[in-house]
């Protein structure tokens, strides 16, 4: 398997109100089967949505706009 492995930050970006241009051009050049993030990094994103004022919504924005950027692998017992 190859690919880029996403962190928190990297996801992150997409969901503030001015992204940096440099991450969101790399983003959109490459398809979401050639990245990756852990299930740890989707677990930093639902903490903070939930110490967020909004937890709700902004939750809502992480599974529209930051999730589907890549492929998750899971947690192993390795």
């Amino acid at each position: 398997m190859t690919g880029r492995l996403l962190d928190t930050n990297i996801l992150s970006e997409r969901l503030r109100r001015r992204p940096h241009a440099g991450v969101s051009e790399r983003l959109s050049r490459v398809r979401p089967s050639e990245t990756f993030a852990s299930a740890l990094t989707r677990f930093e994103l639902r903490y903070g949505a939930g110490v967020h004022p909004q937890p709700g919504s902004l939750w809502a924005r992480i599974e529209r706009d930051a999730l589907p950027l890549c492929t998750w692998l899971p947690l192993d017992d390795a």
